[in-house]
């Protein structure tokens, strides 16, 4: 009986070690997948936005091709107004979390 004992766990330890390969395996290929999918991205991004502007009407693309450093930067910036509304949003945001948490207890 000790030897059909043993052949059991011998077959699910080899099983499991089969298993255990297989998935390193299937982790080694979607890896592997996902750094080409990822670099395919990256290397098609830029032609997609140079075919989007070149059918974008004459007008507007002239508009778009006038746009400064100096325009880009100043529309990155938030202003201290805006920063301000947005803190302010916050925490409205988190009094009304914490009173919808209040009222999820009384329920």
């Amino acid at each position: 009986q000790e030897g059909v004992i043993t052949a059991i766990l011998d077959n699910v330890f080899n099983k499991h070690k089969r298993q255990h390969v297989m998935a390193e395996q299937m982790e080694m290929v979607l890896s592997s997948y996902g750094k080409l999918a990822t670099q395919r991205v990256l290397d098609r991004t830029p032609q997609i936005c140079w075919q989007t502007c070149r059918n974008l009407p004459g007008s507007l693309q002239e508009e778009l091709g006038s746009v400064t450093d100096e325009v880009v930067e100043k529309s990155l910036n938030v202003s201290e107004e805006t920063r301000n509304m947005y803190q302010e949003m916050v925490s409205t945001l988190k009094d009304l979390q914490e009173a919808m948490d209040v009222v999820r207890r009384i329920q």
